[in-house]
């Protein structure tokens, strides 16, 4: 299941995946803020921008699979069936094209998920590790390691485990470090719990939660913050 959410200054979207019970999880989310010319937009295209920028965003994800995106702007309901769009709703249309998708109208108040971007600043502010390495860099990593093995399954050439009902990308040991670098810095030197609950909401690793605590135990700046 595909959340989507625009307000005024920044685009944004958050993905969920049913377990067995129909019980949704949450995968990633991330949001941007508005360019420039898009705050010209009309509210129709602020709304096909920010599928069309998820979908590039999730794309590991939602290729070759079927997915719902549920949306707070009505006019979007009918986005799929229609055939003379012009200019750049007409390229996006095109783009769109290449997803098996359906498009729901879910009112606004209920859009609990994806308007916590506009409502709770620290969720904004983090973004979530779907930005921490880039899909392509860990694809070649994983394909030089032999520890990412037949063990592990495959959704879109990314090696991938499942736990708990939920796919989460393995990461080979070559990128492990530039990922707890990126993560620590982007989270705000976050603590040792916190930094593992963001983590895993997407990777995965055997013994990560013993690297994520010898790498926060060894942070100058972390332990500045201990008090004595």
């Amino acid at each position: 299941m595909f959340l989507l959410m625009h307000h005024k200054k920044s685009v944004g979207a958050v993905l969920k995946q049913p377990d067995t019970s129909i019980v949704l999880h949450l995968i990633a989310f991330h949001s941007r803020t508005l360019r420039y010319h898009e705050k010209n937009y009309a509210i129709t295209e602020l709304e096909c921008l920010a599928i069309i920028y998820d979908l590039d965003k999730f794309y590991y994800y939602l290729h070759d699979q079927k997915f719902i995106i549920h949306t707070d702007h009505a006019a979007l309901v009918w986005l799929k069936n229609v055939k003379n769009f012009r200019g750049r709703l007409f390229r996006w249309s095109l783009k769109l094209s290449m997803y098996d998708y359906e498009i729901r109208y879910l009112k606004g108040s209920t859009n609990i998920g994806t308007d916590m971007f506009s409502r709770h600043p620290v969720a904004h502010r983090l973004q979530h590790s779907s930005h921490l390495l880039d899909i392509k860099e860990i694809k070649t990593h994983q394909k030089n390691d032999n520890r990412c093995g037949p063990k592990y399954n495959e959704i879109n050439d990314v090696i991938v485990i499942k736990k708990k009902n939920l796919h989460k990308i393995i990461i080979p040991f070559s990128l492990r470090l530039k990922l707890l670098n990126q993560a620590h810095e982007q989270f705000g030197l976050p603590g040792v719990q916190k930094m593992l609950n963001l983590i895993s909401l997407q990777y995965y690793w055997p013994n990560f939660t013993t690297d994520i605590s010898e790498f926060v135990k060894h942070c100058m700046v972390c332990q500045l913050k201990v008090p004595d």
